[in-house]
């Protein structure tokens, strides 16, 4: 059975011995069996919205105010683990979520092709600008990230170097940005190159550019959560600003529940005298993880905008104004194999949904938008693929290879032929 070691290795001896400093947790890790640094483990200080992940060697960095605190470490291919660090050296195994994986045998015609496989390239993060992929990646032999354009063939026709790359984030109009820890650049390409411009702060491009979902002839749409459990779409007109609300969702059932429970849980901190910070992250949890946010997919198809209402069992159709059109029953997403993995295909204006197999592998089926019928096309084999996403009928994603000497981040692909 696979471990990881955590080896955590704190610096400042005297910055410890001051309570109430800010202190930096520096740490890396490794896994028991091959001794190889894990990449992208998610670390989490608890109580507070900081956090940050391991790089490609495996290594951190974590600012703390102070000692002890608790350290929660995940991984998609391990079980998630909350650790007390109180001393300068702190060991800890990660459990994966399975043991041993059997062959998966591939049933369909095709079988994976990676892009970029001659090379030694680990991909953080892709996206499509008409018939060009654009991929984040870091060489595993540097720490300096490179954005690299491949062609309608998907081979490599330009790469550019540049600094502290985290993740490429696409606006409603589809321009393509690369998001830096302070900084947010626009990509364009000119004559098969890429070129960064109009850099702005990454707070002002989070707080500006990116709250917008889709952008129709007439309006740019939106979404607002004005409470729990209640979800509101609505559009901003391009000319006039006026605004206009297409869909209004709400968990009736579900607010009833939270609103006994913030009840039960004031009056059991009540009885047993909790402090302010206990109280406050007791309510975090449940907003997190008892009572998410609804996430109902809102997509722009040909004419129309469709609303996939899981709660309703139906997808609501309107027009591109936002006029209510008509709606599909559907059924599929009461499987206990869906996990609420949607993709749209903007190419081939065709709509996929996932269901998750019992080994981690995710069958891809095409929804009927006029029957609400699903229709299985292709298994990506490898377990729990990540970044997911379908373009001119190609599904696309990243498959971590875990061991065997060096980390990987692969981008791979597959045909949709049913």
């Amino acid at each position: 059975m696979k471990h990881l070691i955590l080896v955590v290795l704190f610096f400042g001896w005297t910055s410890i011995l001051l309570y109430g400093q800010e202190l930096k947790v520096n740490g890396q890790l490794i896994s028991s069996e091959t001794g190889d640094p894990i990449s992208f483990v998610q670390i989490q200080l608890l109580g507070t919205t900081s956090g940050t992940q391991t790089d490609f060697e495996g290594r951190f960095e974590l600012t703390v105010k102070n000692l002890p605190c608790r350290l929660q470490l995940s991984h998609v291919a391990y079980k998630d683990k909350t650790i007390l660090v109180e001393s300068p050296t702190v060991f800890s195994l990660l459990d994966p979520l399975v043991s041993t994986l059997p062959e998966i045998s591939v049933t369909a015609t095709f079988t994976p092709d990676t892009l970029l496989k001659e090379k030694l390239y680990h991909v953080t993060d892709y996206d499509f600008v008409n018939d060009y992929l654009i991929m984040l990646t870091y060489p595993t032999n540097q720490r300096k990230s490179q954005l690299i354009l491949l062609g309608p063939d998907k081979e490599e026709i330009h790469a550019l170097p540049v600094r502290n790359g985290r993740s490429l984030e696409k606006i409603c109009l589809g321009n393509i940005y690369l998001k830096t820890d302070k900084t947010a650049f626009s990509i364009s390409i000119k004559e098969n190159k890429l070129i960064l411009s109009d850099s702005m702060p990454a707070e002002q491009f989070t707080e500006t550019l990116m709250p917008c979902l889709i952008a129709t002839p007439l309006h740019f749409i939106y979404s607002l959560y004005p409470q729990d459990l209640h979800l509101v779409y609505y559009g901003i007109h391009r000319e006039n600003e006026e605004k206009k609300i297409i869909a209004d969702i709400s968990n009736e059932t579900e607010k009833v529940r939270e609103l006994d429970d913030q009840r039960m849980s004031a009056q059991i901190n009540a009885a047993v005298h909790a402090s302010e910070a206990s109280a406050a992250f007791d309510q975090m949890f449940r907003k997190k993880i008892l009572y998410k946010k609804l996430d109902l997919p809102i997509v722009a198809l040909q004419d129309r905008l469709l609303v996939f209402n899981y709660l309703s069992n139906q997808i609501l159709i309107y027009t591109l104004e936002g006029d209510p059109q008509d709606f599909t029953l559907i059924d599929y997403h009461q499987r206990k194999d869906w996990k609420g993995q949607f993709f749209q295909d903007e190419v081939n204006d065709e709509i996929y949904e996932g269901f998750t197999g019992k080994h981690g592998e995710l069958d891809i089926e095409r929804v009927n938008l006029s029957t609400g019928e699903t229709t299985k096309v292709i298994t990506i084999p490898e377990a729990y693929p990540l970044e997911i996403k379908v373009r001119d009928g190609w599904v696309y994603y990243i498959h971590e290879k875990l061991g065997n000497g060096i980390n990987k981040r692969l981008l791979r692909r597959l045909p949709l032929n049913e």
